[in-house]
């Protein structure tokens, strides 16, 4: 999920109740450290990581599976997406 401010909150929110895996960006390396700073106050992230370490995690994540969701998966996929995108800027 991308956003500014709380945007991701409620998401990351909904993704662990449903039994997700989450992941924020430490807010010291986000260029806009908002929006991770208030992911991770909702209680419900998982793992804080430096952007550039987030890709090797999700490969990791997938070596063991620890998801069982196709769309899950592929909302991973989508956001080491995005933060690559956001990186060519």
């Amino acid at each position: 999920m991308t956003g500014m401010g709380d945007d991701g909150s409620k998401g990351i929110v909904d993704v662990k109740k449903n039994g997700g895996i989450t992941v924020a960006e430490d807010p010291k390396s986000a260029i806009l450290w908002a929006m991770p700073e208030n992911a991770i106050k909702t209680g419900c992230v998982d793992f804080v990581l430096k952007k550039d370490e987030i890709p090797e995690f999700l490969v990791k994540i997938d070596k063991i599976k620890l998801y069982h969701s196709k769309s899950l998966k592929m909302h991973y996929i989508y956001k080491v997406w995005m933060l690559n995108k956001s990186s060519e800027y």
